[in-house]
């Protein structure tokens, strides 16, 4: 069984390679709505970036998940970000993940803002295989095929408030309450302090900023299966360090969306 897993990874990441233009489309689709884009209310958390939703998430969605159905990659589990038509015409026993965000960071798109991005995704579980994020307002892309990592395009210039190459940025959570103290100590002995994205930006998420190099640590707590082990890959292909209390189980519904229960966080150099 286990070759037969390491068999249909390697086929599937090499099927989703392929549809990397239909996922490029869809985020330039993204762009050409954002002007227009009608903002719902989706959920009640109290988080307002996680709580709306735009007919373009909708629509981008349906675009990426009408062109996957059409594959052998229909026979994954999936997750998506949103409930749509074509969100049902998966496995869910498959034995590999699929995630799809159609626009992670709704809430600045919805404000006209230009760090969003599609991120696609392939996972067994807690575990990424494939990772696509695409910001077509910017045409920056990653790519993340086990563990290797190649950019293209031209990273962001983000204005930050404060140099925190030292920082281990986050966007939510609280990792002083959901850290055992042990992995807090190794944090603080290797000179890094856990900060809240807001302090040192407000043009993006914690994740664009590892993405874009300006800070060398990342925390997700409860990381959403859709866009929450981007971080993780990027320690994978880059030799990161990584701490986590996360287990190698399917993610569950949770506040927001279905996660991986647990958290982690990432060290460089």
């Amino acid at each position: 069984m286990a070759a037969d897993l390491g068999t249909n990874q390697a086929r599937f990441i090499d099927l989703i390679k392929t549809l990397e233009p239909v996922f490029i489309k869809a985020g330039k689709r993204a762009s050409l709505l954002q002007n227009t884009a009608l903002v719902n209310k989706k959920l009640d958390t109290g988080t307002y970036e996680i709580d709306v939703v735009t007919n373009a998430d909708i629509e981008v969605q349906e675009m990426v998940l009408s062109e996957l159905c059409r594959t052998e990659l229909r026979e994954c589990r999936l997750v998506a970000e949103e409930k749509t038509d074509f969100a049902d015409k998966f496995n869910p026993d498959g034995e590999l993940l699929l995630a799809i965000d159609p626009i992670d960071g709704t809430y600045r798109y919805a404000a006209g803002k230009p760090i969003y991005s599609l991120i696609v995704s392939l996972q067994a579980p807690c575990l990424p295989l494939y990772t696509f994020a695409y910001y077509p307002a910017i045409d920056w892309a990653h790519r993340f095929v086990n563990n290797t990592h190649e950019e293209i395009g031209k990273r962001p210039a983000l204005q930050l408030f404060a140099d925190r190459r030292k920082a281990i940025a986050y966007s939510y959570g609280d990792p002083n309450k959901a850290l055992p103290e042990s992995m807090k100590e190794e944090a603080k002995k290797n000179g890094y302090v856990f900060i809240d994205k807001k302090e040192l930006t407000l043009d993006c998420g914690a994740g664009t900023m590892l993405l874009a190099g300006v800070v060398n640590g990342y925390y997700c707590e409860n990381p959403p299966a859709v866009d929450g082990l981007v971080g993780m890959h990027y320690a994978l292909a880059h030799n990161y360090k990584i701490y986590s209390t996360l287990r190698k189980e399917w993610p569950k519904p949770g506040l927001g969306g279905i996660r991986y229960p647990g958290c982690y966080f990432i060290l460089g150099e």
